[in-house]
């Protein structure tokens, strides 16, 4: 398996030429500059690189780079780049985002999610929704895709994790709401009599009456489900 080339950070230098599975290549900056991001890498089984792309940077700045404003759209700057702020991003009328709708300035002076663009569509881009990050990308079979997580200390108390831009212009699911709160582990619920449940996998490290929550694929789309785990039965070859 062969990752491609990591590439080599302006100002500084890479050691390490193999580019194969299991190869490891390190980064550093040279004098004064300051080396930000992975300084090391190694070439995965899925054959992409570990970490992130390192960058060397002034050892006086204290602020992110302008991450730059995407072709047909705008960036919402009015916190500046500095660590803790947050940009965001929108497109003109016929367009939609490809990527993250908001970055935040991380402490390592990088920016998280992706750079967005702005691809022309019939749907209108929804609001993004408070205490929500939105990622939106073109999915097969599905097509334009909004994948939506909500920020630290909030959970999903309602609507759809992802909406998906139908023919008519129009989205599938709900906008989601994102309340207070963290995630823990629900007491076990009464099992309902139904239709038979779709061939899945069970993590089998969960022990009994521990609640899965998982998805089952239907008519091209994936829909949530739950189930208990009533009793364990261990196998051996």
């Amino acid at each position: 398996k062969f990752c491609g080339d990591p590439g080599t950070p302006a100002k500084g230098k890479r050691e390490g030429r193999s580019l194969i599975y299991k190869s490891e290549v390190t980064f550093s900056c040279s004098a004064p500059y300051v080396l930000v991001g992975s300084t090391t890498r190694i070439c995965q089984d899925d054959s992409a690189w570990s970490g992130s792309q390192p960058r060397c940077i002034e050892p006086s700045r204290t602020t992110c780079e302008n991450p730059g404003t995407p072709e047909h759209g705008s960036m919402n700057i009015s916190l500046g780049f500095k660590v803790g702020s947050k940009v965001e991003f929108q497109c003109q009328q016929g367009h939609l985002l490809q990527g993250s709708t908001t970055r935040l300035c991380l402490s390592d002076l990088t920016w998280s999610g992706s750079q967005p663009t702005c691809i022309p569509h019939s749907c209108k881009q929804p609001k993004s929704p408070p205490n929500a990050d939105v990622v939106g990308m073109e999915l097969a079979p599905y097509g334009y895709t909004l994948l939506y997580s909500c920020q630290p200390g909030f959970i999903l108390s309602g609507g759809s994790e992802h909406r998906v831009c139908r023919s008519d212009g129009s989205w599938t699911g709900k906008v989601p709401i994102c309340r207070v709160g963290s995630k823990q582990t629900e007491k076990p619920t009464a099992t309902l009599q139904g239709t038979p449940s779709p061939n899945i996998q069970v993590p089998d490290d969960e022990a009994p009456h521990f609640i899965w929550r998982g998805y089952y694929d239907y008519k091209g789309q994936k829909h949530p489900m739950s189930l208990t785990v009533k009793f364990l039965i261990a196998a051996r070859e």
